[in-house]
């Protein structure tokens, strides 16, 4: 009768935080090399975490060279570049309990008008593959890519926020 051990769950999540110190680790030195690119620019790494898309990694001009590990800092539903990338990508399931959590009439109607412009936008996000909100009235331009892993899964997204000129479109988003 020897002693037998059997791998339980404790194993699993030793594999997946070892990948997800390994795609953070990645994801970090992304934002590193983007912000010393465009030191203008305020730089980030967002995942969906319980629903949110929050904030892992942050870099700005206000604090140049200082890697930033908020954490709590939720992305704006319908005006963040990220949580409209994560929408775009999403399956209706993920997309509608958003929805549910963050209604379009009280969080994004004032930006977007009608979901229509809004789910019209995610299908351009699909098609291009990056979220633009050339927004030149605010000043800034927020724009944000999906990161998928090796099985085309979105892990997050890579965001920046950089200056816009008075002179570019006022949006091209809403309509």
């Amino acid at each position: 009768r020897p002693i037998r051990y059997r791998l339980g769950r404790a194993v699993l999540d030793l594999v997946w935080g070892h990948i997800r110190r390994s795609q953070n680790q990645r994801a970090a030195e992304a934002v590193e090399r983007l912000s010393r690119e465009f030191p203008a620019g305020t730089v980030t790494f967002c995942r969906a975490i319980g629903g949110e898309v929050m904030t892992v990694f942050r870099m700005s001009p206000e604090r140049p060279g200082l890697m930033e590990t908020p954490t709590d800092r939720r992305m704006s539903p319908y005006v963040s570049a990220s949580s409209l990338v994560f929408q775009a990508y999403w399956t209706a399931e993920e997309r509608n309990a958003f929805r549910l959590r963050y209604p379009f009439v009280e969080h994004g109607a004032h930006f977007w008008k009608e979901m229509a412009a809004l789910d019209a936008f995610l299908a351009e996000v699909r098609r291009t593959g990056a979220a633009v909100l050339r927004a030149a009235s605010r000043g800034i331009c927020p724009v944000a890519v999906p990161v998928f892993d090796a099985d085309n899964v979105l892990q997050g997204t890579l965001g920046m926020s950089i200056s816009a000129s008075p002179d570019d479109e006022e949006l091209v988003a809403p309509m």
